[in-house]
C-alpha cells in the first residue's frame, strides 16, 4: 500500500491506514521501499518543467568556452611531415656473405647487415630514435632551442632565457609537443610537432628530419668503415683466392655504402611531404570546444535536477513515515492506557 496515498485518504480519516501502513514498516528508513520509482515520461516532464535553468546554464557554457578558446587560451599549430624509410642493402650482402666460410661468419660478418630488416621494422627504429631522450636534448642543445633567437626574454617553450632548465624537463616538453604515427598500409611515417607560432613548428620539425639523417648517416659510415676493417683483415689473412676474391667485392660495396651515406640526402629515408603548417591553429578549437561544453553541460545539469529530485522525494517520504510512526506509537499508548496496561 502506498503511504502517501493512504496519508491523503480522506483527512484525518486516513490516520488508521497510516497506522497500520507505519507498524507495517518498522522503521522509518524502511518507507523508502513503498516510493514508486519515476518512469522516462516522469523525468522528462521534470525536465521539460525547469527548461528555461537548463537551457540557460547550457547556452552560458557554450558561450563561455568559445570566448575562453577564441581569446584568452593560447592557439598551437600542427606542422606535418611524411617520410619513407628507404629499402637497405644490408640484406643482400648477408646473403653474399652466407657462402663463406664459418669463421668470417662470425660476429665481424654481422657488420654486413647494416639494414634495419624490413620497412616496418626500419619505420620502428626511426620512431624511437626521435622520441628518444639522448635525441630530444641533443636537437635542443644543438639548436640552442631553449633560448629563442627572436626574444631576450622568453625562449621557444615559454622560459626565461636565463633560467636554468633541465635536460629532463626539456625533453618532458619535446615529447608532448612531437608524435609520430606509422602506417602500415602506405609505409609511411607521419610526423607532427606543435608549437604557438606555425613557422617555428615548421622549423623545428625540419630540424628533427635534420638530425635523424646526420644520425643515421654516422651510424651508417661506422657500420661500413667497420665492416670494410674487418674483411679486410680477414682477406689478408687468407690464402684462398677465390675467398679473396669474394671479400674484396664485400669490401667495395661497404665502401661504396659508405661514399653514399655521405653524399645522398635519401640514403636512409625519403621525404614524402616536407614539413609545413597549416594557417589554422590545430587547438584550441573553438567551435568543437564549445559544443562539447555546451552538451556536457546539458547532461550535467540534467542528471543534478533529476538527483535533486531523487534527494527531496526521499526525504519527503523519510518524513511522512516519520509522522506516521509517531502517530502510530501515540495511538498505542493511548489504546494501553484505555486497556488499564501500565
Amino acid at each position: 500500500m502506498n503511504l502517501s496515498a493512504s496519508y491523503q485518504v480522506n483527512g484525518n480519516d486516513s490516520r488508521l491506514g497510516e497506522t497500520s501502513d507505519a507498524a507495517a514498516l518498522g522503521t522509518p528508513s524502511q518507507s523508502l521501499l513503498l516510493r514508486e520509482p519515476r518512469d522516462l515520461f516522469a523525468y522528462w516532464r521534470l525536465l521539460k518543467a525547469r527548461w528555461r535553468i537548463v537551457a540557460a546554464l547550457s547556452a552560458g557554457a557554450t558561450l563561455f568556452t568559445l570566448v575562453v578558446s577564441a581569446l584568452v587560451v593560447t592557439p598551437y599549430y600542427r606542422a606535418e611531415a611524411v617520410i619513407r624509410p628507404v629499402a637497405q642493402p644490408g640484406a643482400q650482402l648477408s646473403a653474399l656473405g652466407q657462402s663463406l666460410p664459418g669463421a668470417i661468419q662470425s660476429g665481424e660478418m654481422n657488420l654486413l647487415s647494416g639494414g634495419l630488416g624490413g620497412g616496418g621494422n626500419r619505420a620502428q627504429e626511426y620512431m624511437s630514435i626521435l622520441r628518444s631522450y639522448d635525441f630530444s636534448v641533443a636537437l635542443v642543445e644543438h639548436y640552442h632551442l631553449a633560448i629563442g633567437s627572436e626574444s631576450r626574454r622568453k625562449g621557444w617553450f615559454g622560459f626565461d632565457s636565463h633560467s636554468r632548465i633541465s635536460k629532463w624537463r626539456l625533453y618532458q616538453i619535446m615529447r608532448k609537443r612531437f608524435d609520430c604515427q606509422y602506417d602500415y598500409v602506405t609505409g609511411n611515417v607521419t610526423l607532427h610537432f606543435l608549437d604557438r607560432d606555425p613557422a617555428r613548428a615548421t622549423r623545428i620539425l625540419g630540424l628533427y628530419l635534420e638530425s635523424l639523417r646526420d644520425k643515421l648517416r654516422r651510424e651508417r659510415v661506422r657500420s661500413a668503415d667497420a665492416a670494410a676493417k674487418a674483411l679486410r683483415a680477414e682477406a689478408l689473412g687468407t690464402s684462398d683466392t677465390l675467398l679473396q676474391t669474394q671479400l674484396y667485392e664485400l669490401i667495395s660495396r661497404q665502401v661504396q655504402r659508405e661514399k653514399v651515406a655521405q653524399v645522398e640526402a635519401d640514403f636512409a629515408f625519403k621525404v614524402i611531404d616536407g614539413p609545413v603548417a597549416p594557417d589554422r591553429p590545430y587547438s584550441p578549437r573553438p567551435l568543437l570546444d564549445a559544443v562539447v561544453a555546451g552538451v556536457v553541460a546539458l547532461i550535467l545539469i540534467s542528471l543534478w535536477i533529476i538527483f535533486r529530485d531523487y534527494l527531496e522525494r526521499s526525504n519527503a517520504a523519510y518524513r511522512r513515515a516519520l509522522e506516521a510512526a509517531r502517530w502510530a506509537g501515540s495511538e498505542q499508548s493511548a489504546e494501553r492506557r484505555r486497556a488499564g496496561e501500565p
